[in-house]
């Protein structure tokens, strides 16, 4: 006779109890208040809290509060702020000026040399300050742009790089002008940094955060061993306890068992995750491995005529070990506690004896 184990989680209605009682709170901790100041264009310095988003593009306009609880949100945006910074963590400065608006992506690469600008109002990201050189940078919709500002008063200058397809006949070729090396190379010279290794560093670097970093870094005649940074990663580990049933199915004797008790099964994990900002941790993509063990036992006893009974019994061990990724969004995320949602996929394999 064919036997069919079931084991399955229980039902925990009194957590899911728990999380609706807690549904205000969630819907309260949308706001990420955190300490920080204001600019205004008058030149007046408002000390407060500003709501600290996870943004994924420069900010228009933010939330400040002057105290965390008693007080209105004022909306701050280019028209009333030159400098923001949630202290710690992340500053914006005030630009007036062009922005460069080819297009970065393959498929949307114009088929000409000419250059498109536009004036614009916004916030730039500051990254680094230093001595020389500041660095920073602006994200739209259209793509990331890095700007330069140089320590005597000036503007900030987009460090320029596009790619366009040639307009010949035949196939189409793949131009990319990368107008930044020479930037860099001038301002090397200009601050009497250049080097061989500030050269081969130069002539290698990509248009990304990481390389153009580096290189103002020494621009600036300092090193990243001296700057106290926020990983962007953390790993963690655990023991965790589950609660399983094993159950049979179908026509059998222990189909209906009047001893098939709940199962706590321990075991570890393991995981990573990796923040889209290491700062606020709202959103992260989690990769996490999980062992543990379960041993199941299910009894019966069946009572026949005359008295006669019999007894059944089976028991059951299973160890499974699983790995896979999560992509995991923090409702509340305090020190002490964090709420959380999220997707998993999960490659998992069990051993029963």
């Amino acid at each position: 006779m064919k036997r069919t184990i079931y084991p399955a989680a229980r039902k925990l209605p009194a957590l899911l109890l728990y999380l609706i009682l807690l549904s205000p709170l969630v819907v309260q901790a949308q706001s990420n208040y955190r300490p920080g100041y204001v600019i205004t264009l008058a030149g007046d310095t408002l000390q407060g809290y500003i709501d600290y988003k996870e943004w994924s593009q420069n900010p228009s306009a933010i939330s400040f509060k002057a105290t965390i609880a008693g007080s209105a949100a004022q909306e701050f945006d280019t028209r009333s702020t030159r400098f923001f910074e949630i202290t710690g963590k992340e500053a914006y400065q005030l630009y007036q000026g062009p922005i460069s608006m080819n297009a970065s992506e393959l498929n949307e690469l114009a088929y000409n040399s000419s250059v498109t600008a536009e004036t614009v109002t916004i916030f730039l990201k500051i990254h680094q300050q230093g001595k020389n050189v500041n660095f920073l940078s602006y994200t739209d919709r259209l793509k990331t742009r890095y700007f330069i500002q140089e320590n005597d008063g000036s503007a900030p200058v987009e460090l320029y790089y596009r790619r366009y397809y040639s307009a010949g006949t035949g196939s189409r070729q793949l131009i990319t002008q990368k107008s930044y090396v020479g930037q860099l190379h001038h301002l090397a010279q200009r601050y009497e940094t250049d080097s061989p290794k500030i050269r081969r560093r130069i002539e290698s670097a990509d248009y990304n955060q990481l390389d153009l970093e580096k290189i103002i870094s020494l621009l600036n005649e300092k090193t990243h061993d001296s700057e106290k940074t926020t990983r962007n990663f953390r790993v963690y580990s655990g023991f965790v306890l589950s609660s399983n049933k094993a159950t049979f199915g179908g026509r059998h004797p222990l189909s209906n068992a009047d001893r098939s008790s709940a199962n706590i099964s321990p075991g570890i994990v393991f995981g990573a995750d990796v923040f889209v900002n290491r700062h606020v941790q709202k959103m992260a993509l989690r990769l996490e491995a999980t062992a543990a063990i379960a041993d199941y036992t299910i009894k019966n006893t069946q009572e026949h005529t005359r008295g006669a009974r019999t007894n059944y019994s089976y028991t059951l061990s299973q160890k499974t070990i699983g790995v896979g990724p999560q992509l995991i969004y923090n409702f509340y995320n305090a020190e002490n506690i964090k709420i959380h949602a999220g997707v998993t996929a999960q490659l998992r394999y069990s051993h029963y004896s």
